[in-house]
């Protein structure tokens, strides 16, 4: 007892010391520990006086704790910033059961952030008020930017780039030809004699009717020319199998030179699926190069391979034993190396494997090139090998020794896994260099001899058998004169390496000791004599030119990554008094082997001449160095001194095509020769010479400028540069310019420096090619190409003129001067120009879509499984000039979004043409499945500095490491942040761990840094690889348990919230506010794979619950993202949540497009969700959506409303997508702003039920099968209220607590705050502009205005007789806007009218076409076309029919579908056949129109179906059934059934039908033998483009036949007309003559005698036939409004939208009520005419009817007194009460769901009459 009082007193203690620092004490009856990211510290004990600062620290402390019980680590407030994700493994998990909780204290907030302040902002720009910061390296890739605590927009256009244009290349494909031995060639130019060895030829992307790539040749060769004439054939395919669509088939050759290429068909591939039985060539893309291993484009080395250089052979052993080998033996001598035979060999002696490749005694053979001990110049080594003894991996190495036994070897070339077994014999080419010897050096060998009880451990020796050894120099000349391009110095700050001479360690002697003569002062552009570099001094005993050993040289590298340039030219400037006089110019690829390119022994510098030019022949050299073999003395220290003022080097100038057929100059586009003298703008033009002589064709005249003295002229010192310039064009725009040919006078005057540049705007210049020390030779007209060029003007500057002796006048004088536009680019590996033989006609267009960058087009057709094929890397977008994407801060960042109407997708680009017209995509994420390209216009583009002009928009400029912001005000208060990690805690097999009460905040994701962004909806994308990934989530589990988040905020996650991953289960996360997150809130599960049809048990998701969260503002930056999206998981309870202005999907469930195949999806709840304001951007969702398989789940108790718009796609608010099966959902209410209340969409939904719901809009859509559909409300007007079940399953849905919203920013993010329109030739959207016009009307039109606003057209429907000629047309229009025209003012609109509205700063030009409607009921028109000729080509069909007798084609049920596709069938083709097959019982047959895919027999198609009894019609749209005519189980008809009276079986009949467009939609119709069977149109969403013709066999035999017009449809009676019964006024009582009865079933003691007198005394009503009322019958909804209408005198009416107003007796009646608000239709768009009209629907037409009359219809009473007063619907109460009050109703009952008869019509029609017309 005593221990326990002292117990109690040291805690109450305790707690006074506590009390006394300010700590709460807290309860002692679980462990705890404690973190404060403020005052705690790793090394503390975790205590409340000693708290840990990390949550790190406090994992592995807690887990040892948790063993004896649960525990609780106190989180302090304040920020736990983490730069990688806390990541738990099990052995942080709780342990024996107890939980670890990790707990903010009492009034506290722990922050773990994944973000870095951002500070030190300084304002950038004052008049745009943008912000600029420092951004540490952790954060540079971010995505994300948060200011105080909320989400910035990345800086983004904020109008779509609607004219930037995707471009691609189709490839060729030439005529299909019946016969297949047509020859058939594409010939490459590659511009000039290079090295290649290789032909890729990628495949066409379409597909032959087998499934391969059509046009592939079968037999065909790869043949070189060097001059076009003479063809070897390089190799040779018999037989070749077509292999599949876009694939590359490379066909590798020995190096070759070869200007062109051929790849000559003799025998053509099959043709495309469209054009069976006959054949093509056709091909995607062409490459061809030389593939050497190297890094270096070896394709300019041109070989002589006439003349092998080698002589002897040196060596043939190994580096221990010289001569082990076999030169002595009979058979093996040195000479057979030399013979070309490669049937005779050399060989070493015998090794064992393991000598070679585990002791490294590697075998070599070397042998001899020089010539009198002298280097020889080498390109190229041929080798040949034996059937064995091959060696595949080794080296070519070289030597300059004329030791045999030197170690002084470079490798110039190296092979690793040589592949022998195509040829045994190969080329192998390297830079050109010089060498004494050259050995192949074996460091494997294959195929080695069996040698039996040999010591080699695996039985067999090996030996370096070499057949031929020879070696070859390049050719020199062979290559036309290369020009240099002097316009950019190859040499830039930081590319000299020092001064060096040959000593062992090649330390640098270069003189900088006080900074006096840096290195950079080499190519800093100052020539001067006081800007050089120098070494330290030298003695002259020395210098090798002075019988010394040295000879100093500088190094410089000409590119920064050390890759090989293309070299032409070095200057080097000198210092005046100390000159090198003997030095040579050398280069080198690798560092090592170095050639002279320029040697000048006792060079002549003088005075005046300290600078020169030494060209020489162009090569790759990746390293320069300038050597001195002998220097000059400074005279005042007597040393010598290696110094260069200068160094300059210059490539190969661009060569490329041009269209020399049009010179772009005509007379008067030459301008003056002016100059600048004395800083003033001269005209120096020699007037005597006209100006128009420069551009006349006659090189015998000139222009000229006054006399010239070299003094004067820039090159010599001067400052005059005269120049010329000419206008390209006449109107002043730029066009593309390649090459300018310039012609001269023949003796002097010749140009040897000058330029050509061009202009866009006459102001601002670029050089395009700049030429120094220019020799003419013996021609005076060349052609100088450059880099294509957009110009509006050309100039010709020159500095320098020849030709004239010393001191006599110079004069600029040319004779022509003409310019070309471009025609292709030259670049290697790609076809440059392409000939085609062909045995039919070919159309030019196809040769020119073989090359890159000239055939900017694509088409739909030429897309394969959604991707666009060509060289993918030249996929792109032109980019308008106007954008002014050249003048971009940094374009690489930019990335595109393209929003369709399912996907969001964002691409990186790949880089941006220099004149920023082009603008290239990283596409390599183009070889997955889903990734259509065809269709895709831009949304937006986002990340560039440029992009920023709103308040809160940022640029990261990762390149600088600079962030650029704009905010609303100054930086002063605000605080940034910049995420650094993706994730923030990751859990890993980790059990039992909570967190409660946390904040979780910054993070990004950064993955679309790298590939993009592919959308495959909600979280799930493709990879570049073809592989599908999940978006991760910022807390993400992987096989955990019992992992809890709760009462807790998600906020400013730039990747998904949560993610419980795969293979977790009784997870939670409840209580929490999860908003502002970039992707999905929460993920359960994972997709692995993205396998549509089947999930891995192993990693089922189970046990999870999501409960009483708060989700909102999800998908800010990865718009295809649900807000809660499970994934394949089972037994998750999703339950009283509330998620709101989401992007996409509310709550999606499940995944997997296959019903039978997903194990772990079941037995899930979603239940009492308040769903609401979801689907804001991205449709094919709901706000509840489910997929794939599903047994036991149940949906109940969920309110949902406002999902999408339906504007571009019909989302649901309850959407069970394929394979949704085995669920039920009940009790959930569908409020308004859905399109479908249900969308069941396909056939694979099966088995679910539906009951109990209610809903308020009044469409749906089901599709599936063996679906339950109970007691489901439709609630007209959406007052739920007066539903008690439904109103208390509203008040039950949505959050327990709605505390968990305090705080959080309600409504739609303003990143989505857009208005989104649909690009009208695709899928994807457009940002809304401002278009000037919002409304166009005419009076009497049908529908609605039809409005493209980016085209800016309208386009009306108007009655088939309208007069077009005088039409008022109304419109109104944007605030600030007027126009040229008046509203209501008459214009004439047989042809469109354009109306231009402006507002001072924009002006838009509307264009407004008239067309007047063609309707069902009207005369045929179209294009009579018969299948006479399809029948006859019976080959022509996808499956070939038989001959039939009298001409036919019979087809099979054996063979099934076949469709006729020798032709596709117009729009307007009134197609004319004959038809007979047999029909009985439930057998039908049929054909389809407007096929898509010929091969598909459910793709997309109008389907007319024959039975016995009905004849159908039906539209497939991508495998989804609609019936327009006749009726099957689970589907309605548009327009009702149609009865087969014509078609009989075993008959021939005369068939005329078909699908013609309309203004209003398809006009579809069928006739059999002259009669109509029917005749309507389609006007919702009707397939539109034209197709194919198919015949469907189902159960019987089918035979086409010649047209032969049999005619049985009855005849007119010739004689007159009968009279029409005149309609009769309603008119006052006693108006009418008295009143004979002719109805024999009516009498004057029935009941109804007196409505039936008054209804057909006043013409309201007539009889069935003239002697029977059928008092009892029922009547139509169209009967009943057509006897309104006429109550109103028939008046004309504006057409309504119902789709099912098929005939022409009902038809206005029905646009009328329509338009007067007396019916409001049946839903889904239908009227439903035929259908019988209840008492209630009487009573509420009536009543409307009354109202829009304007009659008082105030009366009412209550329905209590009839025993049914219940059973009448929510909308027509009203109604019934009014009928009651004013005694149109009486009685007990009132059976307001029954049919109404004729006499309860007539006699509510007769009172209403008496009640309210006097």
């Amino acid at each position: 007892m005593k221990k326990a009082i002292s117990l109690f007193l040291a805690l109450v203690m305790l707690v006074s010391v506590f009390a006394g620092l300010g700590i709460t004490a807290y309860a002692a009856d679980t462990q705890t520990l404690w973190v404060d990211p403020v005052n705690g510290s790793d090394s503390a004990a975790g205590t409340q006086v000693a708290p840990f600062q990390t949550i790190e620290k406090a994992k592995a402390a807690s887990a040892a704790l948790s063993a004896g019980g649960d525990v609780t680590v106190w989180l302090h407030g304040g920020t736990y910033r983490v730069s990688n994700a806390i990541t738990f493994t099990s052995a942080d998990s709780g342990k024996n059961g107890h939980v670890i909780t990790y707990k903010a204290v009492s009034g506290e907030v722990p922050v773990i952030s994944g973000g870095t302040p951002i500070t030190g902002w300084t304002i950038y720009d004052t008049q745009k008020n943008i912000y600029v910061a420092d951004v540490p390296a952790a954060a540079v890739n971010s995505r994300q930017f948060y200011v105080d605590g909320e989400h910035q927009t990345r800086a983004m256009t904020e109008q779509s780039p609607t004219d930037w244009t995707l471009f691609g290349t189709k490839g060729y494909m030439s005529p299909a030809v019946t016969t297949q031995e047509a020859n058939e060639y594409l010939v490459l130019d590659l511009g000039k004699v290079r090295s290649v060895n290789y032909l890729t030829a990628y495949s066409s992307i379409q597909a032959d009717k087998n499934g391969r790539a059509a046009g592939f040749p079968q037999d065909f060769t790869v043949e070189t020319s060097e001059d076009g004439t003479a063809w070897t054939v390089q190799c040779e395919q018999t037989g070749y199998e077509s292999p599949v669509v876009a694939t590359a088939a490379t066909f590798n050759f020995a190096p070759a030179q070869a200007r062109y290429i051929k790849l000559n068909a003799t025998k053509l591939g099959t043709a495309s699926r469209t054009n069976p039985g006959r054949y093509m060539l056709a091909i995607s893309e062409l490459e061809t190069g030389l593939k050497t291993g190297s890094n270096t484009d070896l394709s300019e080395v041109v070989v002589d391979y006439d003349t092998n250089l080698m002589t002897a052979v040196e060596v043939l052993g190994h580096n221990e034993n010289h001569d082990w080998n076999w030169l002595n033996q009979t058979g093996y001598g040195s000479a057979n190396l030399f013979d070309n035979n490669p049937d005779t060999v050399v060989t070493t002696g015998g090794y064992y494997r393991q000598q070679i490749e585990v002791e490294g005694v590697y075998p070599w053979l070397s042998t001899n090139i020089s010539q009198n001990g002298q280097n020889a110049e080498i390109a190229a080594i041929r080798i040949a090998v034996d059937a064995i003894n091959q060696p595949v991996d080794f080296t070519i190495e070289i030597s300059q020794s004329n030791d045999p036994g030197n170690t002084d070897w470079t490798i110039v070339h190296s092979e690793t896994a040589f592949d022998w077994s195509q040829s045994r014999s190969a080329v192998f080419i390297f830079s050109p260099c010089e060498a004494k010897k050259v050995r192949l050096h074996a460091t494997k060998i294959a195929n080695g001899e069996e040698t039996p009880g040999t010591e080699s451990d695996d039985g067999r020796e090996y030996a370096l058998r070499v057949a031929e050894f020879a070696a070859f120099a390049p050719k020199s000349g062979s290559s036309e004169p290369a020009e240099i391009d002097y316009t950019t110095n190859l040499l830039h700050p930081g590319c000299v390496e020092g001064i060096f001479h040959n000593n062992p360690n090649k330390e640098s002697y270069n003189y900088d000791e006080v900074g006096t003569f840096p290195l950079d002062a080499l190519v800093d552009g100052n020539s001067s004599a006081y800007s050089f570099i120098t070494s330290k001094p030298y003695q002259p005993e020395w210098l090798l030119g002075n019988g010394g050993s040295l000879s100093p040289w500088v190094e410089v590298r000409l590119s920064d990554n050390g890759s090989a340039v293309q070299l032409g030219a070095v200057r080097v400037a000198v210092r005046p008094r100390v000159v090198p006089n003997d030095f040579e110019i050398q280069t080198s690829v690798d560092g090592v082997t170095w050639k002279t390119v320029v040697n000048e022994d006792n060079y002549d510098w003088s005075e005046e001449k300290t600078a020169a030019m030494f060209t020489f022949q162009p090569l790759q050299a990746a390293r320069l160095r300038f050597v001195a073999h002998n220097l000059e003395k400074l005279v005042e220290d007597e040393s010598y001194y290696f110094q260069l003022s200068e160094l300059e080097a210059y490539g190969v100038a661009q060569t490329i095509s041009v269209d020399t057929s049009n010179d772009l100059l005509k007379p008067g586009c030459v301008s003056p020769i002016y100059q600048i003298n004395g800083g003033a703008l001269q005209d120096y033009t020699n007037y005597t010479y006209p100006l128009n002589n420069l551009v006349d064709d006659d090189v015998q005249t000139f222009i000229s400028s006054d006399s010239l003295l070299r003094p004067w002229l820039a090159a010599n010192g001067g400052e005059l540069a005269p120049w010329v310039d000419v206008s390209v064009t006449d109107d002043g725009t730029a066009v593309m310019v390649g090459g300018v040919q310039i012609s001269i006078q023949e003796t002097y005057n010749k140009p040897v420096d000058f330029s050509i540049l061009a202009s866009e705007d006459g102001q601002n210049w670029t050089t395009c090619r700049q030429l120094k020390g220019y020799d003419w030779g013996e021609t005076t007209s060349r052609l100088f190409t450059f880099a294509p060029v957009s110009a509006s003007k050309l100039r010709i500057q020159v500095r320098d003129l020849d030709g004239q002796q010393e001191g006599l006048p110079l004069y600029f004088r040319l004779t022509e001067l003409e310019a070309y536009a471009p025609t292709d680019f030259i670049d290697i590996g790609r076809v440059i120009y392409v000939q085609v033989s062909s045995s039919e006609t070919c159309t030019p267009s196809g040769i020119a879509a073989l090359h890159d960058n000239s055939d900017k087009t694509y088409a739909a057709e030429h897309a394969i499984n959604g991707m666009y094929y060509d060289n993918l890397e030249h996929l792109g977008y032109a980019v308008p000039e106007s954008f002014g994407l050249k003048n971009f801060k940094n374009t690489a960042d930019i990335e595109i979004n393209i929003l369709r109407w399912w996907q969001h997708r964002i691409f990186r680009n790949s880089g941006v043409s220099a004149d920023g017209t082009e603008i290239y995509l990283d596409t390599d994420w183009l070889t997955s499945l889903q990734s259509t390209a065809y269709s895709d216009r831009i949304t937006w583009i986002e990340n560039a500095y440029e992009f920023i002009d709103q308040p809160g928009e940022w640029y990261l400029n990762r390149s600088e490491s600079k962030l650029y912001y704009k905010p609303d005000g100054s930086m002063d208060g605000k605080s940034a942040t910049l995420p650094v990690t993706e994730q923030l805690l990751v859990f890993e097999g980790t059990e039992n761990i909570t967190f409660d009460g946390v904040k979780f905040e910054d993070t990004s994701w950064l993955t679309p840094n790298e590939i993009g962004y592919n959308d495959a909806q909600s979280g799930t994308y493709a990879q570049h690889n073809g592989v599908w990934g999940d978006v991760p989530g910022a807390i993400e589990t992987h096989a955990a348990k019992n992992i809890t988040i709760t009462n807790s905020e998600l906020r400013n996650l730039g990747i998904g919230g949560i993610r419980i991953g795969n293979g977790s289960s009784d997870c939670a996360i409840t209580n929490s506010a999860i908003h502002d997150i970039s992707s999905s809130g929460i993920f359960i599960g994972n997709n692995t794979g993205h396998n549509h049809g089947y999930c891995d048990p192993g990693t089922d998701v189970t046990g999870v619950v999501v409960r009483n969260n708060y989700i909102t503002r999800t998908g800010l930056d990865i718009f295809g993202s649900s807000a809660i999206c499970a994934l394949y998981t089972s037994d998750t309870v999703i339950d009283h949540n509330e998620v709101c202005y989401t992007t996409y999907t509310g709550i999606s469930l499940g995944w997997g497009w296959d019903w039978k195949n997903a194990p772990c999806s079941g037995n899930n709840t979603v239940s009492n969700n308040y769903i609401h304001d979801t689907g804001k951007t991205i449709h094919d969702g709901g706000s509840f959506y489910s997929l794939g398989l599903q047994e036991g789940t149940k949906v109940f108790g969920n309110y949902l409303h406002h999902h999408s718009d339906g504007l571009y796609d019909k989302d649901g608010g309850l959407y069970t997508d394929e394979g949704s099966t085995g669920m039920e959902l009940y009790n959930n209410v569908v409020g308004d702003g859905v399109y479908w209340w249900q969308k069941i969409w396909t056939t694979n939904i099966k088995d679910c039920y539906w009951h109990d719901n209610f809903y308020s809009v009044n469409r749906s859509w089901d599709s599936g099968v063996n679906i339950r559909q109970e007691n489901n409300t439709y609630v007209e007007g959406g007052d739920f209220s007066q539903y008690p079940a439904a109103q208390a399953i509203i008040d039950n849905a949505g959050l327990t607590d709605p505390s968990v919203k305090d705080g959080v920013r309600m409504g739609i993010a303003e990143k989505h705050n857009v208005t989104l329109m649909q690009y009208p030739d695709g899928e994807a959207y457009y940002f809304e502009k401002p278009a000037g016009l919002l409304t166009f009307t005419i009076p009497s039109q049908i529908g609605n205005t039809q409005y493209d606003k980016l085209a800016h057209t309208a386009n009306i429907l108007m009655p088939e007789s309208t007069d077009r000629t005088s039409l008022a047309g109304n419109f109104t229009m944007a605030p600030g806007f007027t126009c040229d025209k008046a509203s209501g003012s008459r214009q004439n609109f047989t042809s469109p009218v354009v109306y231009t509205f402006t507002d001072g700063t924009d002006t838009i030009a509307w264009t407004v076409t008239v067309t007047c409607d063609v309707t069902a009921d009207g005369p045929l028109v179209g294009t009579e076309t018969t299948l006479d000729a399809a029948i006859a080509a019976r080959s022509d069909w996808t499956q070939e029919p038989a001959e039939a007798e009298n001409g036919g084609a019979l087809f099979t049920t054996v063979k099934g579908f076949s469709a006729y596709i020798g032709d596709r069938i117009s729009n307007d083709a009134i197609l004319e056949f004959d038809m007979q097959s047999a029909l009985d019982g439930n057998d039908w047959t049929g054909y389809a129109l407007r096929m898509q895919d010929p091969y598909s027999t459910l793709g997309t198609m109008y389907h007319i179906v024959f039975k016995q009894d009905a004849i159908e019609l039906q539209k497939w749209v991508n495998g989804n059934r609609t019936m327009l005519i006749g009726t099957i189980e689970g589907y309605d008809p548009v327009y009702d059934d149609v009865e087969n009276k014509f078609y009989t079986s075993d008959v021939r009949h005369s068939i005329k039908t078909g699908a013609i467009d309309v203004p209003t939609g398809v006009r579809l119709f069928l006739y059999i033998d002259g009669n109509k069977v029917f005749d309507v149109i389609d006007a919702d969403d009707p397939i539109t483009n034209d197709g194919f013709f198919g015949m469907y066999p189902m159960t019987h035999d089918m035979t086409l036949l010649p047209f032969s017009n049999i005619d049985t449809s009855p005849k007119p009676d010739p004689g007159p007309d009968p009279e029409p019964n005149p309609i009769l006024p309603i008119l006052p009582s006693g108006g009418q003559s008295a009143w004979k009865n002719p109805y024999q079933d009516v009498t004057d003691s029935s009941s109804y005698y007196e409505a039936v007198r008054y209804v057909t005394e006043k013409g309201l009503m007539n009889g069935t036939s003239a002697s029977t009322f059928s008092p009892d019958a029922a009547m139509t909804r169209a009967m009943m409004v057509t006897i309104f209408w006429r109550m109103e005198k028939e008046p004309a009416a504006l057409r309504s939208n119902f789709m099912d107003l098929t005939a022409d007796w009902y038809r206005t009646a029905v646009d009328w009520a329509a338009e007067t608000g007396v019916v409001n239709g049946v839903g889904n768009g239908k009227f439903a005419p035929n259908a019988t009209l209840s008492l209630e629907q009487l009573i509420t037409i009536l009543y409307r009817y009354a109202e829009n009359k304007g009659y008082n219809v105030s009366k009412s009473a209550s329905l209590d007194s009839f025993t049914d007063g219940s059973a009448v619907s929510t909308y027509a109460k009203p109604a019934m009460q009014w009928a009651v009050g004013m005694n149109f109703l009486s009685g007990n009952t009132l059976t307001p769901g029954a049919p109404a008869s004729r006499a309860q019509i007539a006699q509510v029609l007769m009172l209403f009459c008496k009640a309210y017309i006097k």
